[in-house]
C-alpha cells in the first residue's frame, strides 16, 4: 500500500462529510439560518451539547458589533481576499480540500548518532560535528519539501544546509534541540509519513531558527481537513521571531469553519490556559504565533504608538487587545472582514504588511 493510499483510508471520514456539507452551502451562499449540530461535528474543546452555526459566509456574527462596522466601512477594499466572494470562488480551479499539503515519508539518512546530539556533543563529540549533522537532517527530509522551499521561499539544497549548520553552533537556548534532532533520527529511519503545506502561509524568517520553521511545516496527515491542521505534536514546535511583523492569511486555515469554531469557543467564557491549549495544537506560524500573544496579563499600547480608540476610523492604526480572548475576536473579524491578520511586537521592524493589525505589548512590571 502506498503512503498516499494509506493516507486517504486514515482520513476522519464523518467529520468530512460533515465539513462538505457545511462548505457547498456556504459558497452557495445559502441565507442566514442555523443549523443545530451535536458537539461530535463541532470541536471537542467546546462545553456544548448543541451549537447553532450560522450557514452563512456574511459575518453575522458581528452583525451589530459597532467595531466591525466601523472596520468595514473604513478599511481598504484592496485588503479583502478576494472581494465580496468566499475564498474558494476567486480561483479557476477549485483547490484541494486538504489545503494542498503534501505528504511524503521522510528518507534513510545517517544513523542514529548523527541525531542523538546535545549541545555539549556537537561541540566535542567527533558524530556530532556540524558539518555532518546538518548534512543528514537536510537529507532526511523529503526530496518534495526541499523542492517547495525552492520554489516558494527560493531556498535551495546548499542554503537548507547552510541554515541548519548555522543554527547547530548556536546555543540553544530553549533547550528544545536534542528532542527535535531525535524526533528527525526516529522519523527517517521509521520513514515516517509527514505531510507540509504546498504554499505555507509563513516565511522561515518568522522563527527564531530553522528547525522551528521545520516544526511549522510539518503537519498532521489525520487533521489536513481540519480548520485549521494541526502539527506534529511530538515535534517540539520552534519558537516565533518577534523582530517582524507577521501576517496570518488565507493560506493557514479554511475561514468558513474556522469563524464556526472560534465563534463556539469565544461564546463558553474560556480562560487563556483553554484558548492556549486549542492554538497550541495548530500548525504553521498561525498556531506559534496567536499562542505568544495570548498573555494572562494586561495588554499595553506600546510607547511611541497611537492604538484604536473606539471612535478611531483609521484602520492602519494598531488594535490594542483587552484580553486574551479578544486577541481571537479580533482574528475572527479578520476572518469575517476576508482580510490578513497582522500581530506584532514592540521589536517589530520593516515594512508592515496589510491587514487588520494587533499589537501585543506588556510593561516591564507585568512582566
Amino acid at each position: 500500500m502506498t503512503p498516499r493510499s494509506r493516507l486517504w483510508q486514515s482520513l476522519p471520514w464523518p467529520r468530512t462529510a460533515a465539513f462538505l456539507c457545511l462548505w457547498i452551502l456556504a459558497i452557495m451562499g445559502v441565507s442566514p439560518v442555523a443549523l443545530p449540530i451535536t458537539v461530535a461535528a463541532v470541536p471537542s474543546w467546546s462545553a456544548h451539547s448543541t451549537v447553532l452555526i450560522p450557514v452563512t459566509w456574511m459575518p453575522e456574527y458581528f452583525a451589530h458589533d459597532a467595531k466591525f462596522r466601523r472596520l468595514k466601512a473604513n478599511c481598504p477594499s484592496a485588503w479583502s481576499i478576494p472581494a465580496k466572494k468566499p475564498l474558494i470562488m476567486a480561483s479557476k480551479r477549485v483547490p484541494s480540500m486538504r489545503m494542498m499539503h503534501d505528504c511524503a515519508p521522510m528518507r534513510l539518512s545517517g544513523s542514529a548518532y548523527n541525531f542523538d546530539c546535545s549541545e555539549l556533543h556537537l561541540r566535542y563529540s567527533m558524530w556530532c560535528q556540524p558539518v555532518n549533522v546538518a548534512t543528514v537532517v537536510r537529507d532526511a527530509l523529503p526530496e518534495e519539501m526541499l523542492k517547495m522551499m525552492l520554489e516558494v521561499h527560493g531556498i535551495d539544497s546548499n542554503e537548507v544546509w547552510r541554515r541548519i549548520f548555522k543554527d547547530l553552533q548556536k546555543t540553544d537556548a530553549q533547550k528544545t534541540r536534542l528532542h527535535q534532532l531525535r524526533w528527525i533520527g526516529d522519523a527517517s529511519e521509521a520513514g515516517t509519513l509527514v505531510c507540509w503545506p504546498r504554499q505555507p502561509g509563513f516565511e522561515p524568517e518568522q522563527f527564531q531558527n530553522f528547525f522551528g520553521y521545520l516544526g511549522g511545516l510539518f503537519t498532521n496527515p489525520k487533521t489536513l481537513l481540519d480548520a485549521v491542521p494541526q502539527r506534529v505534536m511530538e515535534y517540539p514546535p520552534g519558537h516565533i521571531n518577534k523582530s517582524v511583523y507577521h501576517q496570518l492569511d488565507w493560506r493557514s486555515y479554511r475561514g468558513v469553519p474556522l469563524q464556526f469554531q472560534l465563534s463556539a469557543s469565544l461564546g463558553i467564557v474560556p480562560t487563556t490556559a483553554k484558548l492556549r491549549a486549542v492554538v497550541d495544537k495548530w500548525s504553521g506560524a498561525l498556531g506559534r504565533v496567536i499562542l505568544a500573544s495570548l498573555i494572562t496579563v494586561r495588554y499595553q499600547c506600546p510607547s511611541g504608538l497611537k492604538c484604536q480608540e473606539d471612535d478611531d476610523k483609521d484602520c492602519s492604526l494598531p488594535i490594542k487587545p483587552t484580553s486574551s480572548a479578544n486577541v481571537l475576536s479580533n482574528f475572527m473579524m479578520a476572518l469575517a472582514l476576508r482580510m490578513p491578520f497582522v500581530i506584532s511586537w514592540e521589536e517589530a521592524e520593516g515594512s508592515r504588511p496589510p491587514g487588520l493589525w494587533v499589537v501585543v505589548h506588556q510593561t516591564e512590571s507585568a512582566q
